[in-house]
Formats: structure tokens, sequence, C-alpha cells
């Protein structure tokens, strides 16, 4: 018994040590942190948090906008503020009403090439904090299309090809027809 506990005793008194409250975590993780979008598109930036502790009364989500730092979503004390950041008034919200349950993803309606920047995700859980970045890109939508292209100069000299022929077989009609107006007249 007595060589069970020497053996024990460290362990033992690790535990005691280590065990000066609860441990509790608080994490964010997202699918990727760079987003590519066509202007006129919605897109769906993530944000899923994941925590130990079972309260979440002091619960606060911050979306914000770099480099100008202004709020976009803010969630807090029970209470969601609309966006401060005016580019993005009125189309942007959380992309699920679990917003408080884990999922803090939104959705930005309507993208623009000026949307193209860096967002921060902020989740806090006093004393608890985690946060991540994303980098959204916003491209131009071509309306015009690259008439270098070879499938295009193809298309084209078809298409020119089919009017010239055509052309030449009604021409040929033409022709005949008046061809035989012309016996007929004759003939008479």
């Amino acid at each position: 018994m007595v060589m069970m506990w020497c053996l024990l005793w460290p362990f033992i008194l690790l535990g005691v040590l280590s065990s000066s409250g609860p441990i509790h975590t608080l994490e964010i993780r997202m699918d990727t942190t760079e987003y590519n979008a066509t202007s006129g598109s919605d897109v769906k930036l993530d944000c899923k948090y994941y925590h130990t502790m079972n309260t979440v009364q002091r619960m606060e989500i911050e979306w914000t906008v770099a480099p100008e730092d202004e709020n976009i979503l803010w969630f807090t004390n029970g209470r969601l503020y609309p966006a401060q950041y005016k580019p993005l008034d009125g189309r942007v919200s959380f992309a699920s009403t679990e917003y408080q349950n884990g999922d803090a993803s939104i959705i930005i309606r309507n993208v623009r090439v000026a949307d193209s920047k860096i967002y921060r995700c902020m989740v806090k859980n006093l004393p608890e904090l985690d946060q991540k970045k994303v980098k959204l890109t916003v491209t131009e939508v071509d309306i015009l299309p690259d008439l270098n292209s070879v499938k295009y100069i193809a298309i084209i000299a078809a298409s020119t090809a089919g009017i010239f022929f055509s052309l030449l077989v009604l021409s040929c009609i033409i022709w005949y027809r008046k061809s035989k107006d012309i016996d007929i007249i004759v003939n008479l």
C-alpha cells in the first residue's frame, strides 16, 4: 500500500494543482479565409465557434471591416445592433438564427467591387475571446465576351460564311426565276 502511494502521489498532486478551476475554451473555426465573388452575387462569410462554457449570458459577436474597423454586425447583451458601416447598410445579416449557438456566419447581399476588404469575426464570452479574419475579393462581371478568343472568332467566321452562302443561294434562286420569266416572255 505504501509502495502504491509512493508511485501515485505525484500524479495526485499534479491533478490537485492543475484543477484550480474549470477550464473553458472558445474557438472560432473557418472553412476558408479567402472568398472570391462576382459583383451582384451574395456571399456567405463563415464564422463557426465552439465553446465549452454552459452559460452564454455574456456572449458578444462582432463583425468589423478593415481598415475602417467599423462594426458591420454586433450582438451583445441579447440584442442585435444594425450595421454602423454605411456601405453595407441593408445588405448584411447573420446567415442563420443560430448565431448565439455556434454559427456567427454572415451573408453580404449584392456584393460590389468596393466590398473587397478584410473582415473580422470576433466572439467573446468573457473572460474568453477569439477572432479570425477573412479576405473577400469581388470582381466585376464581364458583360462582353473576349473577342480575341478563338471560340468567338470561329463563331463569327461561321456566321459570316453562313450569311454568304445564304446570299449566294438566294441570288441563284432569283436569277433562275428571272431567267424562267424571260424564257416565258420570249416564247410567247
